[in-house]
């Protein structure tokens, strides 16, 4: 019998009203995977709150059980440390629908209830009262991708009943089971009927946890690595480099092996006709650096934090591509620049040598197409090794802004230089190009000259563009709006890099490459423009809950080994 299947099933919303096979399937494996779905659904935060109750937290308790040749491994920490629960409560406190436990448990029970349905079992009688304080999900990425979910569970008489209603279910009872012993520990397997097009399940209660999946020789490889005859996934190199990279107080963790992600890519891509053989070769050059990646939330006072390392193979890499990944240390001077009231950025400083490099790979990727850029690169000055873009500090930005006068939000660019008067000849000589369509207009702001362009048709949105080069910046704005306001964080120090908003969570530096979203700046904007009708569902329906999520941040660090990133959602 062939104990794998091509995919997992997605659990259902409810039943299938026209009783169709592929409605009736698969439900015990559907049980746990619902279950895990549910607590996704609702949340990291809601499913840890179910032990919010506890003062001490209990670790990773199942990666003992988790094979050594597993893909994937990823869990929820359902009873994790004080500092964690005190931190998720504070979150929930600001949210009007979980205000209480009762409220809550209610909210979880609904969710969970709904994958559990079709399998005929009930969150609340059949799971809660044993589910312990973890779920997990290990699998290997291939044939059949042989899965297993593990449930920690606190009470074994109940967790091994409810796997054995597994059968009573109707679904259940219209596979043929079996069981065999593996290491002393009876594993069920379910295998479809003859002609149907069931999954095969199979399942075992193993060292006070709960395991399913669809592969009984997954599940047997869970009861060998348990017992000792076979090693853990978490005594492997890969592993532990790349775990010891993420925060160790977490309430939920993901962690992925390179070798198997890419491959399980590149079989699907070659499998399909989707790559010619010289493209496959690139990717495989490009699967032999990545080593693995890891994923770790932590729950902080003013909001949710997800930190992803992915670890390569430097042997693999060029001198250059490692001098790549270095990370920048010095500050990026254009974050200076950016207003306090801008409601988007994105900003990567020490970008010097990258700059022209990317200047002659568009012109190379020009003349593969048969475009040939050189003459007007020549004319701008961009292919004079010694011109303008020698003068660029390589330290960039790009601020937006909401709620002006025109409702198409305005932004400005800001780009270092260290040759004010050369980036400030090349802007005008640009300009000059277009005086015959749109004539331009000069002021001077805090000492500098501010050009715009009045383009017929746009200038009434309130597009003109303008720029300024001032103190080491040059600022390519909107308008003159979007220029004047860049210059007066700079003179004030306004800036948005020092607003609660941005600094929330912490853990980034002025060096690192940053993308950032405020989100009520943006909610504010979008709402404004909503028809009335809308405005009211939002205020009644959406507005209690997401006015308290307040902006997005993600920055990224680099070293020759690995790349980490953080993710910050700011809440409360």
């Amino acid at each position: 019998m062939d104990d794998t299947v091509s995919s997992l099933p997605v659990p259902a919303a409810g039943p299938d009203p026209g009783g169709s096979a592929r409605g009736r399937r698969r439900r015990g494996l559907r049980v746990v995977l619902g279950a895990l779905a549910a607590v996704v659904i609702v949340g990291v935060p809601v499913g840890t709150a179910l032990f919010m109750g506890l003062a001490r937290g209990t670790g990773d308790v199942v990666d003992r059980m988790v094979p050594n040749d597993a893909d994937v491994y990823a869990t929820l920490l359902l009873d994790p440390s004080l500092s964690q629960k005190r931190n998720i409560q504070g979150l929930l406190s600001h949210l009007p629908a979980l205000h209480t436990q009762n409220d809550l448990q209610s909210k979880i029970d609904q969710g969970m209830d709904l994958a559990l349905k079709p399998e005929g079992l009930s969150f609340g009688t059949d799971v809660r009262p044993w589910l312990g304080t973890q779920v997990a999900v290990a699998l290997r990425l291939g044939d059949g991708t042989p899965t297993a979910v593990i449930i920690a569970s606190k009470d074994d008489a109940r967790a091994a009943a409810t796997l054995a209603r597994i059968r009573t279910t109707d679904a259940g009872r219209k596979d043929r089971w079996s069981e065999r012993q593996h290491g002393g520990v009876a594993v069920s397997v379910g295998t479809p009927a003859a002609g149907g097009d069931g999954t095969p399940i199979a399942y075992a209660y193993v060292d006070h946890a709960a395991v399913v999946g669809n592969s009984a020789s997954m599940i047997e490889a869970v009861i060998d690595t348990d017992q000792g005859r076979r090693p853990p996934l978490r005594s492997s190199a890969a592993y532990t480099a790349t775990i010891q990279r993420l925060p160790s107080d977490r309430v939920a963790l993901a962690y992925a092996s390179g070798p198997g992600v890419t491959g399980a890519i590149r079989g699907a891509l070659s499998g399909g006709g989707l790559l010619e053989p010289g493209l496959l070769r690139a990717l495989d050059q490009g699967a032999g650096v990545f080593r693995s990646a890891g994923l770790a939330v932590t729950a902080q006072p003013d909001g949710l934090a997800t930190d992803v390392a992915v670890v390569t193979d430097t042997s693999r890499l060029t001198p250059a591509e490692r001098s790549a990944l270095q990370a920048s240390t010095t500050p990026n001077r254009a974050l200076d620049w950016v207003p306090a009231d801008a409601a988007g950025l994105l900003a990567v400083g020490g970008l010097h040598d990258s700059l022209q490099s990317l200047l002659q790979g568009v012109a190379s990727g020009a003349r593969a197409t048969g475009l040939d850029l050189s003459g007007p690169l020549h004319d701008l000055g961009l292919s004079d090794p010694h011109g303008v873009l020698s003068h660029l500090t390589g330290d960039l930005a790009l601020e937006v802004r909401a709620g002006g006068a025109s409702t198409i939000p305005g932004g400005a660019l800001l780009v270092g230089t260290d040759d004010a008067a050369a980036v400030r000849s090349f802007l005008d000589q640009l300009v000059g190009g277009f005086a015959a369509l749109a004539p331009a207009h000069t002021e001077t702001y805090r000492g500098a000259v501010i050009t715009s362009l009045a383009i017929p048709g746009l200038s009434g949105a309130g597009f003109a563009p303008a720029y300024a080069v001032s103190d080491g910046m040059a600022v390519l704005g909107s308008g003159p709006a979007e220029v004047r306001a860049v210059l007066d964080a700079h003179a004030s120090g306004a800036r948005l890099t020092s607003t609660p908003r941005f600094t929330a969570g912490g853990g980034w530096s002025v060096a690192d490459p940053v993308l950032y979203l405020d989100l009520d700046r943006i909610r504010a904007a979008v709402v404004t423009a909503l028809p009335d009708d809308l405005k009211h569902s939002y205020d009644t329906d959406l507005r209690p809950d997401l006015e308290h999520l307040h902006g997005l941040r993600i920055t990224a660090q680099g070293s020759a080994d690995r790349v980490t990133e953080r993710i910050f959602l700011a809440a409360g």
